[in-house]
């Protein structure tokens, strides 16, 4: 069977990968004490503000008592009004009876980001700061900063201060959603707040505040090791991605037509996920860490992964880089371990034998004519199932920008590689 026909049998998965917005979002009431802001960096400048029926005053005097607010740009924060302009409080300087686990938020993430069986991890919101965005404020694009490899994502709450503009733009994978909060929130009579809950790897910004101030309290979310008890046991999930995903992938095991002497699929995942960057040695145990971001895998990925597991195949990450440095050729390079390198450094060799060399990469697109005749095959051959939405380069890997500099994480675009036996070798495994 030719290459062509087993890349087109795979396409058959595909429809079986989608990953669906990547945030939820709605409303939900306050009650009048979970409005009651508390706040102030010093006991000269305390205040206090009903959130549900704020004084113009009151939330100029909440904005006077926050401090300018940075954002991150590969590890150092940046003070930069135009490209941010908000106030910032951290968490030790202020305090309110809103809880997002008490409001059930966390529940209706699970129910409405998460998917099928990780709809019954276990999850927290971890409080991390308060912004204010007054009249002609706004924050452009940017990834909100990974604070470890368990972070999943983010919650941003929206008081019901009046203001208008302040939407928040989500892009990811080339689509893009607008979620205009200050809407929302108009719509309701009775004092509500605007909830909007995404994966950290997707990319957002605050359109400009055109007048009032925009409130918001920002939680990170981690996936935690502790059992789930809070999902109601009385309501029954009824998954539908992964049971049709694992019915396809298994017809195509079960087909002697399909790869019949074995080989490998990669998968290129759909979300980004943070990377340690100071905790291992890139030399010793930089495979340990970059494998152990399985455990933490989103959506559509970490079904794929579960499927896979479930019928008996061999996964593993991969960091796959691309090497374009020579204009009628790119070569592409998959790594299983982390790597460490300095985009501005001189190397006497091309990317791509460093990667090999020094880090164990395999070739996965050969080189030109021109090269060595014992270096013209690839070093891995593989089928693309799904295509990674932008292969690593040198510099994107290590450039972060987000809301707060990074002290060791940062994000990159990881591959699944599955290793497929040969058909009387398989073995698919029922769980």
């Amino acid at each position: 069977m030719s290459l062509v026909t087993v890349e087109e049998q795979l396409k058959g998965l595909q429809s079986f990968i989608t990953a669906g917005p990547p945030y939820c979002c709605g409303t939900i009431p306050l009650s009048p004490d979970e409005s009651v802001l508390y706040y102030g960096k010093d006991v000269d400048r305390l205040g206090r503000v009903d959130l549900s029926d704020a004084t113009e005053d009151a939330l100029e005097h909440l904005a006077e008592t926050c401090d300018l607010a940075t954002f991150g740009v590969n590890r150092t924060d940046i003070l930069d009004e135009t490209y941010r302009k908000a106030g910032k409080l951290d968490a030790e300087h202020f305090a309110m009876k809103f809880d997002a686990a008490k409001s059930g938020l966390l529940d209706v993430i699970r129910a409405n980001l998460l998917k099928d069986e990780d709809e019954q991890r276990s999850i927290s919101a971890e409080l991390y700061k308060l912004n204010v965005y007054g009249k002609d404020s706004f924050f452009k694009s940017h990834l909100d900063t990974p604070r470890g490899g368990a972070m999943f994502g983010s919650l941003v709450i929206v008081f019901p201060t009046p203001h208008e503009g302040g939407a928040l733009v989500l892009r990811h994978n080339s689509e893009e959603w607008t979620f205009d909060s200050a809407k929302t929130i108009s719509e309701h009579a009775i004092p509500s707040v605007a909830y909007i809950a995404f994966y950290s790897d997707v990319e957002h910004e605050v359109t400009l505040v055109k007048s009032g101030y925009r409130v918001t309290v920002t939680y990170n979310l981690y996936f935690t090791a502790a059992p789930s008890a809070s999902l109601n046991p009385a309501v029954e999930e009824h998954p539908v991605v992964e049971p049709a995903l694992k019915a396809e992938f298994r017809r195509l095991l079960e087909d002697r037509m399909f790869m019949p002497e074995g080989g490998h699929i990669m998968f290129g995942l759909q979300h980004q996920y943070p990377v340690d960057l100071d905790t291992y040695d890139y030399e010793w145990n930089g495979r340990d860490a970059l494998q152990a971001i399985s455990a933490y895998l989103k959506g559509s990925d970490a079904a794929v992964q579960r499927v896979c597991r479930e019928l008996g195949l061999k996964t593993s990450l991969q960091l796959v880089f691309e090497d374009d440095e020579r204009d009628w050729l790119t070569t592409l390079i998959a790594c299983d371990r982390l790597v460490h390198l300095v985009d501005d450094a001189m190397y006497e060799e091309p990317l791509r034998n460093v990667l090999r060399e020094e880090y164990g990469g395999k070739r996965l697109s050969p080189l030109d004519e021109d090269e060595d005749e014992d270096e013209d095959e690839e070093d891995l051959e593989v089928v693309w199932a799904t295509q990674l939405p932008t292969f690593n380069r040198l510099r994107a890997t290590y450039l972060t920008y987000g809301n707060e500099a990074s002290l060791a994480y940062t994000y990159a675009n990881l591959c699944l590689l599955v290793d497929v036996g040969g058909f009387s070798m398989r073995e698919t495994v029922d769980c």
